[in-house]
């Protein structure tokens, strides 16, 4: 690939000091991910939209995930797009970085630079463009604690950033990673998964680094992809799909239209030294707007752009209405969209009993589409409960949590239930838990012995319910639990298809769970979210799965809640009504605790490596039950109307 190559560092101050005012101008993308489905077609295309811009580009920097799997037909494929002077004209110098196992690298057992060897770069590279210094750095392996990079990569970092420091005075660097350093633009907050802290201590060092990163194809379109602290930092998007925070709505990663989204950056160094950035959207062949400015001097003196708040919050107009059409057990809403000074990021859909929220869901409002974000949106709410008057509103909410005035809604009555007549309510034959005067028994057939934590639980008549109920303080020692290390017929109906099923009443907003045995490499279990909402997570295959659902608690209440397995599959019931379901094709073995000690079933809890409770509940419990079969929706609602919620 004779027109992908790097300058010799050696004579990079040389170059500095002879800078004429002909000022860099380049592109940046990422995730081309060539072996994926519609690569080989998308990323020419955002290529060609992106490099035509005038005036012209004078070098293009791809940082990581060329490939989706690294194997040596997708190195092919990508190569011929790179080297196609129709797709990027022969004057525009390429700078490419790998990213890791997986994706650019196949495995581990062959180090990075064999995938160097096909792009004929070096690892990482020092580069002087009209008198500004550029660095890139690789993934190359690196350890579980390192991600994909070594020591080597932090320490090439360190070394070129003082390097430039010194004989770029008053300029910024540029510099190219992959993974988003930790805690800084969009996509790399630690709850969203794609962060490094790995090259921090280097960074932290230098507020003239202008850092650009990939790897999360968070869409640009949100305002957090730039951010200014202690340096800059800048996502680039992707060059093939976007992707959202994993769970904020709990519809996965994937938002409506997610495939039609390909995006890139160009950056100019401006006369007296500002940089600013175009966002593009290579899809539609438009960009983003507004422009970002980046303000010398290159000291962090002039960060525009950290410590936003996004204020003010978005608002509807003011003719604005939600309409609703009921649907047996569905609700259809459709209202237009809001507006704000930066972008709406999503909204909240919620449904209200006696003016408290109850059920809520989340639509992103596809800002990611730009010119054709829809202007109306509709959202077909399912899982609602049976036999309420609810009242609808939407919220719509910004990328930094802003939240409008609510737009209501006209109440709307949804409709009962009638079980088949000849179903009939199941008998726990696994596991049923009552409480007495003489604390938890196992009355199911079983007869299982029931232990307690360090601490024994309260029984006490509960006012609500007339039934007697465990009362549990939040406490790590205070807790129920049952061991299964020897129970074939509850590993078995772990692998072939289970329920489990209580009845509880949280204190409190928080991250709770009543009932769990999900410990370090396997099991499953019930949790409530801290903003109120109840789901049920799984090891299926190996990988964490999740059924999310869109019931809302409210503190001394009681919730019914049913959750079914059985391989491919799995179904959440809370009080009667079918709330989420989660169905996992080829993935469907449970994957159990790896150690022995931990295959115990916590009530009160979820079960944790040591003998205590992890997620303690703060609340009540009435009923815990297993069954070895996965329930129908009939028995499900004759159990939540046999065992009514109080």
């Amino acid at each position: 690939m004779e027109k992908i190559g790097c300058v010799c560092c050696l004579t990079l101050w040389m170059a500095a000091c002879t800078q004429k005012e002909d000022l860099p101008r380049f592109a940046v993308i990422s995730d081309m991910h060539f072996g994926r489905e519609g690569a080989s077609e998308k990323v020419p295309r955002a290529l060609k939209n992106l490099l035509k811009r005038q005036p012209e580009i004078d070098a293009l920097f791809v940082v990581g995930d060329l490939c989706n799997s690294g194997r040596q037909g997708e190195w092919d494929e990508c190569l011929s797009v790179l080297n196609d002077t129709a797709v990027i004209p022969g004057n525009i110098a390429v700078y490419c970085m790998i990213a890791g196992i997986g994706h650019d690298m196949e495995s581990r057992d062959i180090a990075g630079q064999y995938y160097m060897d096909q792009l004929k770069q070096p690892a990482h590279q020092y580069i002087d463009i009209k008198g500004y210094p550029f660095i890139t750095v690789s993934g190359t392996g690196g350890t579980s604690s390192s991600g994909d990079y070594d020591t080597v990569a932090r320490d090439y970092l360190a070394d070129k950033l003082a390097h430039a420091a010194r004989y770029y005075p008053g300029k910024p660097v540029f510099v190219f990673i992959h993974e988003p350093p930790l805690n800084t633009c969009y996509g790399s907050l630690a709850h969203e998964g794609w962060g490094t802290d790995f090259f921090l201590p280097v960074l932290n060092q230098y507020p003239q680094a202008i850092v650009f990163s990939g790897h999360s194809h968070f869409p640009l379109g949100d305002p957090r992809s730039i951010h200014q602290d202690v340096f800059t930092t800048v996502n680039d998007g992707s060059t093939t799909c976007s992707e959202v925070e994993p769970g904020l709505l709990g519809i996965g990663i994937h938002p409506e239209n997610f495939e039609r989204v390909t995006e890139g950056v160009i950056v100019n160094v401006l006369p007296g030294g500002d940089i600013e950035m175009e966002r593009w959207d290579t899809y539609r062949n438009e960009e983003i707007l507004p422009r970002w400015t980046v303000r010398a001097p290159h000291d962090g003196s002039r960060f525009t752009y950290g410590n936003r708040d996004g204020l003010p919050a978005p608002v509807f107009a003011a003719n604005a209405r939600l309409t609703g059409q009921p649907e047996k057990e569905t609700y259809s809403v459709s209202f237009p969209q809001a507006s704000d000074n930066e972008a709406v990021h999503h909204y909240r859909l919620e449904l209200l009993e006696n003016n408290q929220t109850v059920y809520s869901f989340g639509k992103f409002s596809q800002f990611y589409l730009n010119s054709e974000m829809p202007a109306e949106l509709t959202e077909c709410l399912t899982g609602l409960p049976y036999g309420k008057t609810l009242t609808p509103q939407v919220v719509a909410v910004d990328s930094y949590f802003n939240c409008s005035e609510p737009l209501k809604g006209e109440p709307f009555t949804t409709p009962s239930y009638t079980p088949d007549k000849n179903a009939r309510r199941p008998v726990a034959t696994l596991l049923d838990v009552v409480f007495d005067e003489n604390g938890a028994r196992d009355i199911s057939p079983q007869k299982k012995s029931v232990r307690t934590g360090a601490v024994s639980p309260e029984i006490r008549p509960d006012g609500l319910s007339r039934k007697t109920a465990a009362v549990f303080t939040g406490d790590s020692v205070s807790y129920y639990t049952v061991d299964y290390q020897d129970d074939s017929e509850i590993k078995t109906a772990f692998a072939q298809g289970y329920t489990v099923e209580t009845l509880y009443s949280p204190r409190q907003r928080g991250y709770f769970s009543p009932f769990g045995f999900l410990a370090a490499g396997g099991g499953a279990v019930i949790e409530q979210m801290p903003e109120g909402k109840i789901r049920y997570r799984m090891r299926i295959g190996g990988r964490t799965r999740t059924v999310n659902c869109p019931v809302i608690v409210q503190p001394g209440r009681y919730y019914h809640v049913v959750c079914t397995y059985e391989p491919g599959k799995a179904v959440m019931y809370v009080n009667g009504a079918k709330v989420g379901e989660w169905n996992g094709g080829t993935d469907k073995t449970t994957t159990l605790p790896v150690d022995g000690a931990n295959q115990r079933i916590t009530i009160g809890g979820n079960t944790a490596v040591r003998e205590t409770a992890d997620l303690p509940l703060c609340g009540e419990i009435i009923t815990a039950r297993m069954y070895d079969r996965p329930l129908t929706h009939d028995e499900a609602y004759l159990l939540y109307e046999s065992d009514p919620v109080p």
